[in-house]
């Protein structure tokens, strides 16, 4: 018999059957380590838990940091309306640990529910306020029920693997797995976890082949978001997983934000709070686009009207600033750089552990001309995030401005791998890789779709016009360059400098020389 426990403390109350903590009977979302945290403080509040102890129970011997820590537990004492301060359900014992000292009434149950009258435990759960999405378990479709393991695996994993995305509301494992061998009405589980998506496949193995089938459904309508097919030899079943696990993890955390973004972007303004203004000015800032990126700077201040520690759109502002000046849309490069180095580095003491805020401090350090602080900062981006492809992406692009673009290449094909279905822009990093190896007339191809396309991205213009020069492709360099003056006129070499901040002064000035052999004034 299994005693399944409900913990009531203050006006909260945490229900470890149906995975979710409410005050006065209202859910209140958090993320899947807050609660697995809370779960563990209060069934251990007879005495003063370790940090060694939490990492061995909850992270399972995985790398930790004191800080990553620490947010977490301001994260659980926030949801229960705690503080450092406070401390009055979550003290403190320094240079011991930890203990949850609030009292605490029980209640449950002496046996598990069936699983068939699991769908009644609770009434419709309130949506996060943030994409949500249950991984439902992976159907093992081959004769051999021994390989249910790797279905789970992959299961398991992925679900660990969007749990790193802060940006994502995640139901935990326990929570999807008690769905496994039913076949549920998808909109059913969807109010009973209180998710907006849910991601469902199915796994085979046969003939030393693996075939693993997934799609994304909006429960709210039925819809589907995405679906996708991958077949791979299986010479190393680990490795095979821990691929899938990768692919489909990137492609679904950006299919989610693509779903959100257009969501935040049909509502009116006055209609939606915080998190929706940052939403929308994340999708506006990334369409490169002049007004786009205009538009991104007022939504990320009318986030922070409603929250002014919002972290988040701090780093919206550095990107926004950033890309101005990157872009060649500004008369006063180093006053943006200003401002979007003092958004960064907002960003990052609001949140330390926002892989975007290191990576958008990153940036603007580089048009900064601190390569190094660049290259820090953009290592500790990939650190908290190293399966994200956007951190190895940024992480190419500053690599080919310190003088390494045998290591760009690397990270921009790792971020292809990662993510098949990227943006546009990782072309940029790739490009530059190719033009810093000397392979000018693979560069070409990269660039060439961009600009078509009516970019106007100085830095990306002026790369395909070096490119071209580089190549022997004169006429094309030049005839680009016509074009460019026709739509700006006041471009000149130097604007195009303070957009591309090579480290190695010899690069700089082969640069220059090719875009006045192409025509660019001085």
């Amino acid at each position: 018999m299994i005693r399944i426990l409900v913990f009531q403390f203050n006006q909260f109350t945490l229900d470890t059957v149906q995975y979710r903590l409410c005050l006065s009977g209202v859910a209140i979302p958090v993320e899947p380590q807050v609660f697995d945290l809370l779960d563990y403080l209060i069934k251990n509040r007879g005495r003063i838990i370790s940090r060694d102890e939490l990492l061995d129970n909850l992270w399972k011997g995985k790398v930790v940091t004191d800080a990553a820590l620490g947010v977490c537990l301001k994260d659980v004492r926030k949801a229960v309306g705690d503080s450092g301060d406070r401390q009055s359900i979550i003290k403190t014992v320094h240079g011991r640990g930890y203990q949850f000292i609030a009292e605490v009434t029980e209640s449950g149950a002496e046996k598990m529910p069936d699983k068939e009258n699991q769908s009644t435990l609770g009434k419709t759960l309130a949506l996060p306020d943030k994409p949500s999405v249950a991984v439902m378990p992976f159907t093992n479709m081959s004769n051999d029920p021994e390989q249910d393991f790797f279905a789970d695996g992959v299961t398991e994993d992925i679900i660990t693997e969007l749990s790193r995305e802060r940006d994502l509301f995640v139901i935990a494992r326990n929570s999807t797995f008690a769905y496994k061998d039913r076949s549920p009405d998808l909109g059913q589980v969807a109010q009973e976890l209180g998710v907006k998506f849910v991601l469902e496949g199915s796994v085979r193995k046969a003939d030393g082949r693996i075939r693993l089938n997934a799609q994304l459904i909006n429960a709210q309508n039925n819809s589907h978001v995405w679906a996708e097919r991958y077949d791979r030899a299986l010479e190393d079943v680990f490795e095979v997983q821990d691929e899938l696990t990768r692919t489909i993890s990137n492609t679904l955390l950006q299919k989610l934000r693509e779903a959100e973004t257009e969501r935040a972007l049909r509502q009116t303004p006055q209609s939606i709070a915080a998190y929706d203004h940052y939403l929308r000015a994340f999708g506006l800032v990334l369409n490169f686009t002049k007004a786009g990126n205009t538009a991104a700077i007022v939504e990320a201040h009318r986030a922070l009207e409603i929250d002014p520690d919002y972290g988040r759109a701090y780093m919206i502002l550095a990107w926004a600033y950033a890309h101005r000046t990157s872009s060649g849309w500004t008369d006063d490069p180093e006053s943006e750089i200003a401002l979007s180095r003092e958004a960064a580095l907002k960003a990052v003491n609001f949140d330390a552990n926002d892989f975007w805020g290191h990576a958008a401090l990153s940036h603007a350090e580089l048009f900064a001309g601190n390569h190094d602080r660049s290259l820090n900062a953009i290592n500790r981006a990939v650190a908290l995030n190293p399966n994200s492809a956007d951190s190895h992406a940024l992480r190419g692009i500053v690599l080919n401005f310190v003088g390494a673009p045998v290591e760009a290449l690397d990270e921009m094909e790792l971020a292809i791998r990662l993510n098949p279905n990227h943006p546009t822009w990782y072309f940029v990093g790739l490009g530059r890789a190719c033009y810093g190896l000397g392979k000018y007339e693979q560069a070409i191809p990269y660039l060439e779709p961009l600009v078509n396309a009516g970019s106007d991205v100085l830095a990306w213009r002026a790369l395909l016009i070096v490119s071209y020069m580089a190549a022997g492709r004169a006429d094309q360099a030049r005839a680009e360059v016509s074009a460019l003056l026709a739509a700006r006129p006041d471009v000149r070499c130097r604007n195009v400098l303070a957009v591309t901040p090579y480290r190695d002064e010899e690069t700089t000035a082969r640069y220059t020389e090719l875009l006045k052999s192409a025509g660019l004034p001085d």
